[in-house]
């Protein structure tokens, strides 16, 4: 057993996987049973040492196996006797107390509350029920955060679009054809020989006179 104990707290990582793959706690306990004390000390000694890890692995298993009956038992039936096993016992669930372990305060509250109620020669078992209470209040009124994360009706009406209706806007303006451009229309002009440019009326036909000449410089468009 004290080889074991020396695995589970150097050994972590290995100890555990064969702790929990092969359901080796609870063959552990059941040495709680026997006639002799020593190997009571002992299983209580090995969970102790598992439950200082502060292993989350190691709590889940211990929940989900309900592995505390044993011990509660070996407790209770050992009365008020102030012996090595009713300290052992009690330090655990000192130690259980004072660290704060949520997990295993809500599981041994729920589980063996009603077991601990007459023992009072100790304040372990109040303590542990007062931090159960606490625990249930804040879980009762804890805030709703997601409810506070979300905008109001109001804010969504007043800044968000519809999806759809910015999808048709979207195709009205690719629907949409560019209208050509006219081109520009230059402006008739006369080219005299000295480079003089003179503009003429729309839709008519000019002639100049020049070196007594009569000649048609210009036609404008129609």
């Amino acid at each position: 057993m004290d080889l074991l104990t020396f695995c589970v707290e150097h050994h972590t990582y290995h100890a555990k996987n064969h702790i929990i793959g092969k359901d080796l706690l609870r063959r552990i306990l059941a040495l709680l049973k026997s006639q002799h004390a020593f190997l009571n000390l002992c299983a209580v000694r090995c969970m102790r040492r598992i439950i200082t890890l502060k292993d989350d692995f190691y709590y889940r298993y211990i929940v989900k196996g309900k592995l505390f009956e044993p011990l509660v038992t070996a407790f209770l039936s050992n009365g008020s006797k102030y012996n090595l096993l009713n300290s052992a016992i009690l330090d655990l669930f000192e130690f259980i107390r004072t660290e704060d372990i949520k997990l295993l305060i809500v599981h041994i509250m729920e589980e063996h509350g009603s077991a601990f109620k007459k023992v009072n020669y100790v304040k372990t078992f109040q303590g542990l029920h007062t931090k159960f209470e606490q625990l249930k209040d804040r879980e009762t009124n804890k805030p709703d955060i997601d409810g506070l994360r979300q905008p109001s009706s109001f804010q969504n009406s007043r800044y968000r679009r519809d999806a759809r209706a910015l999808d048709e806007e979207e195709e009205m303006w690719f629907d949409q054809e560019d209208e050509p451009e006219a081109p520009p229309v230059a402006e008739p002009a006369v080219i005299f020989t000295d480079g003089v440019v003179m503009p003429l009326e729309k839709g008519l036909i000019q002639f100049i006179e020049l070196d007594s000449w009569y000649k048609l410089m210009y036609l404008i468009n129609i």
